[in-house]
């Protein structure tokens, strides 16, 4: 029960999180923002919140201009970020940054399928036997999953791996 639970909160994060951006992004104008901390939040970010990174600097460009009548205009249309919205956007953020709301819904609905077989580890076969998908399907899903976060895997490019789920 508790599985489903956490499946339904991270489809709800990842649509909060772009429903925030479509958001902001519809009611404001389009003006270029300097933003001088991007290495500030690469190092706030863990492992694997890493992916997000493009979507939390359009969050942060969007607060800029959100409150761009309490920032200095260095040219016509041009503004800097700020700490306060690197904050902002971070403490928006806080608890939604879930490595299952960036999955696409095949790397999704292969990860339900394989955390429900309970394997300990298992090998690209054994993962298109489960999920019934091809090679190459297979392939970029389980690149999907590592990438994520999600999938730790063991071996070698020429020999094979051998994959286990994280969460």
């Amino acid at each position: 029960m508790e599985f489903k639970q956490m499946v339904r909160q991270a489809e709800k994060q990842s649509h909060q999180i772009q429903l925030i951006e479509k958001l902001l992004s519809d009611v404001l104008p389009d003006y270029e923002i300097l933003n001088p901390y991007e290495d500030y939040i690469k190092i706030e970010l863990s492992e694997a919140q890493q992916p997000y990174l493009p979507l939390i600097m359009q969050l942060v460009k969007r607060l800029t201009l959100l409150y761009r009548h309490n920032r200095i205009e260095l040219k016509k249309n041009y503004y800097e970020s700020t700490k306060e919205d690197i904050t902002a956007t971070l403490g928006l953020l806080q608890g939604k940054l879930s490595p299952l709301s960036l999955l696409s819904e095949g790397s999704f609905y292969s990860y339900l399928k394989l955390k429900e077989n309970n394997l300990s580890f298992f090998t690209r076969k054994q993962a298109i036997q489960i999920t019934g998908y091809k090679p190459t399907q297979m392939h970029r899903v389980l690149n999907d999953l590592y990438q994520g976060g999600l999938l730790e895997r063991t071996g070698h490019k020429n020999k094979g791996y051998y994959y286990k789920l994280i969460q």
